[in-house]
């Protein structure tokens, strides 16, 4: 069974049991971890204990046995605090290549919701893809020529001309950041 490869992660929304705001509505986001690739989806602003996000990523990876997804309240003055997380071994998805469904989370081995999630994999591709469906995420961080994808025929987006377009899209990361980092872009 193939365990390297093109990883896509999309968290769709949450449905949370576990309320940290005392005062207010909780504005939670996810990240996402898997070995020491880290991605965060943005903030979903007043999402309270029902959250959605539209945003997607992709992961390269390499004999990896399982993603941790964390969801967690962006606060301002206090400083972000953990709703719950779940620890979900990519066995089944090496297997069926495709999963959708609601995982559970949790705070010190007790309840804090559901999570629902979309995972495909795609076994053995060595190349980013630029575009999954409709969804066409940008590669940010790192020069590289246009390409295609195997599994879908994709395209590699060209490379960022200038070091302020680079600084921009990143929000920070620079052309040297050894991180990735994919947003949803607009497609025709």
């Amino acid at each position: 069974m193939e365990k390297s490869g093109i990883l896509y992660i999309k968290p769709i929304s949450a449905k949370l049991v576990r309320d940290v705001e005392m005062l207010g509505i909780m504005s939670p986001y996810c990240e996402i971890k898997i070995d020491d690739q880290i991605f965060s989806t943005k903030v979903c602003e007043s999402g309270g204990t029902n959250p959605h996000w539209s945003d997607e990523f992709i992961f390269k990876i390499s004999g990896e046995n399982h993603i941790k997804l964390t969801v967690i309240d962006r606060r301002t003055i206090k400083g972000d605090q953990e709703i719950g997380s779940a620890t979900i071994p990519l066995e089944n998805i090496f297997t069926t290549n495709i999963l959708e469904d609601w995982i559970g989370i949790y705070h010190e081995n007790e309840n804090a919701g559901q999570i629902r999630i979309y995972m495909k994999f795609s076994p053995g591709s060595q190349e980013f893809p630029s575009k999954i469906g409709n969804i066409e995420p940008k590669l940010i961080g790192f020069e590289h020529e246009k390409e295609t994808h195997p599994l879908h025929d994709f395209t590699l987006p060209p490379k960022h001309e200038t070091k302020a377009q680079l600084e921009e899209f990143s929000g920070g990361l620079t052309d040297t950041d050894p991180l990735l980092k994919f947003e949803r872009r607009k497609t025709d």
